[in-house]
C-alpha cells in the first residue's frame, strides 16, 4: 500500500465528532480492483477502508475517488494516513494514470479532518 495524503490532527474536544474526508484521482494499469484506506498512526490496521471495481473500459483512466469516515474524536494529536494500492502487484497512480500527472499536475487530491461539536 502506498501512503499518498497524511495530516496531523488535535481534537478540540475528546467528545467531538471528526469526519475524515478524502477526495483523489486513482488509475490502475491493469483492470485489477484498487484498496483503499485509512490509517491512524499508533493503530494496528486500518480505521476504514474500501475497494474500486474497475471494469474493462478504465484501465489506467484516472477515476475520481470521494470518501468519509466518521468518528469520535479521542484525546491527543494524531496523524491520519490515507492508502492506496492494486489487489496485485499493478501500479496504481494518484493524480493520474499510465505513472504520469493529467492536466500538468493540476487535478485536486484532498485529506481534509473536520472536527463536529456534539
Amino acid at each position: 500500500m502506498l501512503s499518498a495524503l497524511d495530516t496531523a490532527f488535535t481534537p478540540v474536544n475528546a467528545s467531538n465528532k471528526l469526519i475524515i474526508e478524502v477526495q483523489t484521482y486513482l488509475a490502475c494499469a491493469v483492470n485489477a480492483k484498487i484498496i483503499i484506506g485509512y490509517i491512524e498512526q499508533g493503530t494496528a490496521g486500518a480505521i476504514a477502508s474500501g475497494i474500486l471495481f474497475p471494469n474493462d473500459s478504465i484501465a489506467d483512466k484516472a477515476q475520481p475517488l470521494t470518501i468519509r469516515f466518521e468518528m469520535t474524536a479521542g484525546a491527543g494529536a494524531r496523524t491520519y494516513h490515507f492508502v492506496y494500492g492494486a489487489e496485485d502487484t499493478s501500479a496504481v497512480t494518484a493524480n493520474g494514470a499510465a505513472t504520469a500527472r493529467k492536466l500538468g499536475g493540476t487535478l485536486f487530491s484532498s485529506l481534509t479532518v473536520t472536527e463536529i461539536e456534539v
